[in-house]
């Protein structure tokens, strides 16, 4: 949430906005995505390069 809001503050101060506020709310978009559903989309990119799977480290949400 924070880096959307100092995305939002710098585009707006440079005046590209509303043309980046793609670039505003990709960080609000990525925090919605889980992790299961962001590995299983690496591993079909990287599946049709032939490359090998990074493996996922879900983050432990409880010591926060």
């Amino acid at each position: 949430m924070d880096e959307a809001i100092i995305r939002y503050r710098g585009f707006r101060r440079l005046g590209l906005l509303p043309k980046g506020i793609l670039y505003v709310l990709k960080p609000l978009v990525v925090g919605v995505i889980t992790q299961r559903i962001l590995a299983k989309i690496r591993k079909e990119e990287t599946n049709k390069k032939g490359e090998e799977v990074p493996p996922v480290i879900e983050p432990d949400c409880k010591k926060m």
